[in-house]
């Protein structure tokens, strides 16, 4: 994103990718420091989706929409709650709900209105599963929840990628931000785009290894928490074998 005229910052470009298909790339590579072989460089880095321009936002919401049975995603960006939450707010269409504390948004869903009708059709007949009404109507958009990795790990991204001990070629870069501005940011795609890249590609190893962990010791993930203290409390109520109440509990 460059600041414009006012001092507000305009996104010029969005860098989006799915946690499987980069863990499937890479695979047990993952776990070494060692940097990947040129060839799954080279894969790896076409699992990430880049769209530029002032509709840069909108166009990864349609990218969202169109994948095949997709009926929700969870968009993780590091220090989103402070940054990138507010660049989507500004881009597209009102959210369904925001959760916002001293920490920032960190928790912000959309109904996404760019749902392909396939993928509309799929959320449709699982909510006929439900078995509560036989023939809804209307539409039925796909759920986007975006959250940030910050309130899981209180580290910068670089930093997290030597702890994770994620291969050293897929590790956040630099970039001089201040170079690029609304004039000149297509000019520079080819400082940009590969910046962008290993920032997904990076975050999105991190994620995974994260995830992994919480998993095996408390069965939960950064996608099913919003937080770390969340996702302790979360672990703690799972594991404890008698009754627990809490606030959500309908007593």
């Amino acid at each position: 994103a460059y600041p414009d005229s006012l001092g507000y910052f305009k996104p010029y470009a969005c860098g989006i990718a799915r946690l499987k298909d980069i863990k499937e790339i890479v695979g047990t590579d993952l776990y070494s420091e060692n940097p990947l072989s040129n060839e799954v460089l080279k894969d790896v880095r076409k699992c990430v989706n880049i769209s530029s321009g002032p509709s840069c936002i909108q166009e990864m919401f349609q990218y969202l929409g169109n994948i095949k049975d997709l009926p929700e995603a969870t968009v993780i960006a590091h220090n989103g709650s402070k940054f990138d939450q507010y660049l989507v707010l500004q881009k597209v269409f009102e959210p369904h709900s925001i959760l916002k504390t001293g920490q920032g948004i960190v928790n912000l869903i959309y109904t996404n209105k760019y749902t392909s009708p396939e993928n509309q059709e799929l959320i449709r007949n699982k909510f006929i599963s439900k078995g509560k009404i036989t023939n809804p109507t209307g539409d039925f958009f796909q759920k986007i929840t975006f959250r940030c990795s910050l309130m899981h790990i209180k580290s910068s991204l670089d930093a997290m990628c030597k702890n994770f001990k994620i291969p050293l070629n897929i590790r956040k870069t630099g970039l001089d931000h201040d170079e690029i501005n609304q004039n000149n940011y297509l000019e520079k795609i080819d400082q940009w785009k590969p910046y962008l890249e290993l920032d997904v590609i990076s975050l999105a190893s991190c994620v995974i290894k994260y995830s992994e962990s919480m998993t095996n010791i408390v069965q939960q993930n950064m996608t099913s928490c919003i937080s770390s203290p969340g996702l302790a409390l979360k672990g703690w109520f799972g594991q404890k074998e008698e009754t627990v109440y809490s606030h959500t509990d309908p007593f």
